[in-house]
């Protein structure tokens, strides 16, 4: 599924067999934009700042070797931690035990284990390094913090106020997932959710891409707190907090692109104009950033 919309409220979908706009689609990473925008929340509510030490809202012990990370340094992938936890890792090679399911064991208590023993990678702030590890702690500080589940928070605080209905945890009625051709189980990411694990539509997608591209005013503060004082990121790419910026050609976009077992997923907005295009893939085997970039760059009014 894919769809470009535009400030009008024009919305052009494309579908390939059975999928609607209301199919349901693991959207991976994209989750991240989603975990950003409850930090920008509950700083607004002052309830955390960004550069509150995340070990503020973590048990005594946690991160001992890896002091002095904040808020604002997991958001923008600058934290020093790996891209994963070293203790789901079994030989130091697979994952454990679920190879289909990677991240599906991945409980509290493997969490706690990780977060009093992780060694950083590099010293906090010192370099862009994409870690879904880091993303998993932003989400889960920001759960204990607040005193509920993360998922919970989640949708409290900003799906259910965006209106998107169909936005959730639940992976029942899923479109089937291909990867390498053969059908493939959804993810359960267990404590690495705030990393990956929303299930949406295209319908809802749209109507997050529209938030994001030209918010209204309950959304504005939060669009701009993500977007603000970008930092260097992976190749000409800058980020703010968790939303990447790009320029390519004239034109600047925002984006975020995912991806889980079974599904390839990108948003991409050009700020500012209420233009977007959303795609969805049923399928590891195609990319979906290509697509995505190419519908926009082809519709510039």
């Amino acid at each position: 599924m894919a769809a470009r919309f535009d400030a009008n409220g024009a919305a052009q979908t494309f579908a390939v067999g059975e999928a609607d706009a209301e199919t349901r689609f693991e959207i991976g990473s994209i989750t991240k934009l989603f975990t950003s925008l409850l930090l920008a929340d509950m700083v607004l509510a002052g309830e955390v700042a960004l550069d509150d030490p995340v070990t503020d809202y973590l048990p005594d012990g946690a991160l001992a070797q890896a002091p002095g990370i904040t808020l604002r340094m997991l958001a923008r992938h600058r934290s020093g931690l790996p891209g994963l936890p070293y203790n789901m890792f079994v030989g130091g090679s697979a994952f454990a035990p679920d190879q289909a399911n990677p991240y599906s064991e991945f409980d509290e208590a493997a969490f706690l284990e990780w977060v009093e023993g992780v060694e950083p990678d590099a010293e906090p702030e010192a370099e862009f390094a994409y870690s879904n590890a880091g993303f998993a702690l932003l989400g889960q500080a920001l759960a204990r913090a607040a005193g509920q589940p993360y998922e919970t928070l989640l949708i409290e605080r900003i799906v259910r106020p965006m209106q998107l209905g169909q936005t959730d945890f639940q992976k029942d009625g899923l479109v089937t997932a291909y990867a390498n051709g053969d059908v493939t189980p959804p993810w359960d990411l267990a404590m690495l959710a705030p990393a990956g694990a929303l299930v949406s539509t295209l319908e809802d997608m749209i109507a997050f891409g529209r938030i994001i591209a030209d918010p209204t005013e309950r959304w504005e503060r939060h669009v701009a707190m993500i977007a603000a004082d970008p930092v260097a990121a992976m190749g000409q790419a800058e980020i703010g907090l968790g939303l990447i910026q790009v320029d390519v050609g004239q034109q600047t976009f925002w984006l975020h692109n995912g991806g889980t077992g079974g599904f390839s997923t990108s948003l991409w907005v050009e700020p500012g104009t209420g233009r977007g295009a959303v795609v969805l893939l049923n399928s590891m085997d195609e990319r979906s950033e290509p697509i995505a970039m190419w519908m926009l760059r082809r519709t510039r009014s």
